[in-house]
């Protein structure tokens, strides 16, 4: 069988979506352990940073890592993986106007 074809099975929007919100999700996590992995809790984290202002350009920061993602997934022709990643990407913009309404 050829190679191309059995990596074309994972060219699936939902395959982008999801590593489209578990990547910057994923950053977030890192930012935590870097910063404050011994202090407190990530609910804490999430609940601190939303107090303070700095969740939704957090969240906007940690969506940057979705232009790599895309340019790797359209690079290597996985056209509908990328256009799930765009789909998580509006996701998490949704997400950041949501909670920059709410502030």
């Amino acid at each position: 069988m050829n190679k191309k074809l059995i990596l074309k099975e994972y060219d699936k929007h939902l395959n982008g979506i999801i590593l489209g919100i578990i990547l910057p999700l994923l950053v977030l996590f890192i930012v935590y352990l870097i910063k404050f992995n011994d202090k407190i809790s990530v609910l804490e984290f999430i609940k601190k940073m939303y107090l303070v202002n700095a969740l939704s350009p957090l969240l906007s920061l940690c969506a940057i890592i979705n232009l790599g993602l895309f340019y790797l997934l359209y690079h290597f022709w996985y056209n509908n993986a990328a256009r799930g990643v765009i789909i998580a990407t509006f996701f998490f913009a949704f997400v950041v106007l949501i909670l920059k309404l709410s502030n």
